[in-house]
């Protein structure tokens, strides 16, 4: 097995660092903020959600430094967790879809509530496709870290409502693919 080059397993640590700083900037407003004042106001499916998706974002750097300091017999242990995770991100953010969609057609809000429907079951779907990808390929680490990648931008890039990490991340993946391109074309 080749070894990997140093500043490439960086990139996957600094991109789900950066990852997590845009999902913070990104719910600053609406929750990170509120937070600690006190003020926070949302029904408590979307409080459990927003602590769920956060601990993704945690598990998520976890994995990265640990692949990057190579410690990878922790990181396949916790892989195991994280797996289990997502199933429980993915039922906890059904449930609060189902219940934010009540909320708006109960007030009214008929247009709203159908969009709102339906971005969030394509980001799911989209999401457990990326994940079940990755973790089919958890053996294939060259494919298996840009799946989780992806699968973390699908959730990131609109529940953040901030535009620039699709791009950034877009350009990223851009720039990896064409620099690692004739290896990629072994891989798959």
């Amino acid at each position: 097995m080749r070894q990997q080059n140093p500043a490439s397993r960086g990139f996957y640590l600094a991109m789900s660092l950066w990852m997590a700083v845009i999902i913070v900037v990104g719910f600053w407003p609406t929750y990170f903020g509120p937070l600690p004042a006190g003020t926070l106001d949302l029904r408590p499916i979307l409080e459990i959600h927003a602590v769920i998706f956060t601990g993704w974002m945690v598990l998520l750097v976890a994995q990265a430094s640990l692949a990057y300091t190579r410690r990878l017999g922790w990181h396949r242990k916790l892989g195991r967790l994280v797996a289990g995770y997502a199933a429980l991100m993915v039922v906890v953010a059904l449930v609060a879809t189902f219940a934010e969609f009540s909320a708006r057609i109960a007030a009214g809000e008929i247009r709203s509530a159908h969009r709102f429907l339906l971005i969030p079951l394509v980001d799911l779907l989209l999401f457990g496709g990326f994940l079940a990808a990755a973790i089919v390929y958890r053996n294939k680490p060259q494919i298996h870290k840009r799946l989780i990648i992806v699968a973390t931008v699908v959730l990131g890039h609109r529940d953040a409502r901030i535009r620039l990490q699709w791009t950034f991340v877009s350009c990223a993946i851009d720039a990896v693919v064409a620099r690692n391109r004739s290896r990629l074309r072994h891989v798959v």
